[in-house]
């Protein structure tokens, strides 16, 4: 259960996530090479993370209570029902303070290494 939403969730997070990382990263043309890669890659995070904390906690919702949410859509209304959009957004703080550093420096580390 839950997997059609991960699948459906993987394209516009990976979309959102390169956009945002290039334009980030074509906005800052002055910004040395490494540093603008690291704020490109915190740009992609914030970016992808609009979309992947919604699919992730209907996703969750879905598996963990089956007999309450039985299809992803009726997770949604009722989410959006009974929290508003604040209940499709729980958990942004944690994954951003999970995601963002990780991917800041994995692309500015790997920008860095790469121009040794």
């Amino acid at each position: 259960r839950g997997c059609g939403m991960t699948i459906l969730g993987l394209l516009p997070y990976a979309v959102l996530f390169h956009t945002a990382f290039y334009f980030c990263d074509g906005s800052l043309p002055t910004v040395p090479y490494s540093a603008r890669q690291m704020l490109a890659g915190l740009c992609g995070s914030i970016a992808a993370a609009t979309v992947g904390v919604p699919v992730e906690c209907i996703k969750h919702r879905v598996q963990l209570r089956a007999a309450e949410y039985e299809t992803p859509r009726l997770a949604i209304e009722t989410t959006l029902r009974n929290e508003g959009l604040n209940g499709l957004f729980s958990g942004f703080g944690s994954t951003m303070a999970r995601n963002a550093p990780y991917n800041a420096l994995h692309f500015g580390i790997f920008a860095a290494a790469s121009h040794l």
